[in-house]
């Protein structure tokens, strides 16, 4: 199986204003190396608990009500933020780092709850169909270091869960994590490929992690959709050298509303924000199941290739340029397909 270059990404949120300039906002884990979803948004009815989640290895699921300690591996309070009990939708709104939601855009605002004691952080969110956003129950979800992507099927797990059946998991670390770049959750469940999404990341330079993650949602890509997108782009010229997808450098990714409820945007366009040093090229799902150059389907989705490490991106609709995401090189991935969103917010 030959190997890519790949990245993981977080996923920015940009506001469109009446004069056409993006007011770019970092993404989930609210810094600049993270993947997933910009706001740590939402929350649900049932917020901060879960059904039939287990975990196992270096992790556990009850929560506890004690405050952490603040030292250095611990971020600041947050003057002037929310206080337990309430309403959030980023974590940043709460005194203490802690707005608990399982999904990034939920029906009902999160709630602003105690820290892990000890410096200890929590991820907690939803895993998801990639293509219908449809929960996928009983996956496996395996939290692995940066360093880990270089192989993630053999990488040394650092929390492990298995989602309820609405496709949520909770887990705590016993100790403060402590990776550099960040970790990446990795998904597996029956009829689905191994598939990569950014969790959480340092907040600052220094290296400290929120006590709660804020990426909250998941994917994972149905081995019938990738078999589909597999024959789809066969006989594309451009893509041969990166064909079988599995094998080589391509990030799949779709756009949506940043608002509730995420809305899958069609007619968007990904494109680099410096065009004159990247190699980018992507290509976009139709609604009749073919690939083109020209824009996003309803779905929403796309699958880049030759994206360089810490190549910016923005995603153009009508026009203007609504959205964008960032990312960074994490090495060579064998045998898993990474996702991301890309989100954008319209005035």
């Amino acid at each position: 199986m030959s190997k890519g270059v790949v990245l993981t990404w977080l996923t920015a949120t940009a506001t469109c204003t009446d004069s056409g300039e993006d007011e770019v906002a970092d993404a989930q884990g609210e810094s600049s190396a993270d993947g997933g979803d910009e706001a740590d948004p939402g929350g649900t009815e049932e917020s901060g608990t879960t059904e039939s989640v287990e975990s196992t290895g270096a992790a556990g699921t009850e929560n506890d009500d004690t405050v952490g300690e603040v030292g250095e591996l611990c971020p600041d309070v947050v003057t002037g933020a929310g206080m337990l009990g309430d309403p959030c939708t980023l974590n940043t709104e709460c005194e203490t780092w802690v707005c608990e939601t399982f999904e990034t855009h939920p029906a009902t605002p999160g709630v602003c709850a105690s820290p892990p004691p000890g410096c200890r952080s929590r991820v907690m969110g939803t895993v998801e169909d990639f293509t219908t956003d449809l929960p996928i129950a009983g996956t496996e979800v395996v939290l692995i270091e940066s360093a880990g992507v270089l192989n993630p099927e053999v990488a040394e797990p650092v929390l492990t869960a298995i989602t309820d059946a609405m496709g949520r998991f909770d887990v705590t670390s016993e100790e403060p994590f402590t990776d550099a770049l960040g970790l990446v959750a990795r998904m597996r469940a029956p009829g689905y490929y191994s598939s990569l999404t950014g969790a959480t990341a340092p907040t600052d330079a220094n290296g400290v992690y929120p006590p709660l993650a804020a990426a909250h949602d998941y994917w994972a890509i149905h081995e019938d959709d990738l078999s589909d997108w597999n024959m789809a782009l066969m006989g594309d010229p451009d893509v041969a050298e990166h064909w079988p997808l599995e094998e080589h450098n391509v990030i799949f990714a779709f756009v949506r509303e940043y608002d509730y409820p995420g809305t899958r945007v069609a007619g968007a366009v990904v494109v680099p924000v410096a065009p004159e040093k990247s190699n980018l090229m992507v290509r976009y799902l139709g609604d009749d199941g073919t690939f083109n150059a020209n824009a996003t389907g309803s779905s929403g989705i796309s699958v880049l290739f030759n994206a360089g490490p810490g190549e910016s991106l923005t995603v153009e609709v009508d026009g203007g340029a609504p959205g964008s995401a960032m990312g960074y090189q994490v090495g060579v991935s064998v045998g898993s397909l990474w996702t991301i969103a890309l989100e954008v917010t319209f005035e």
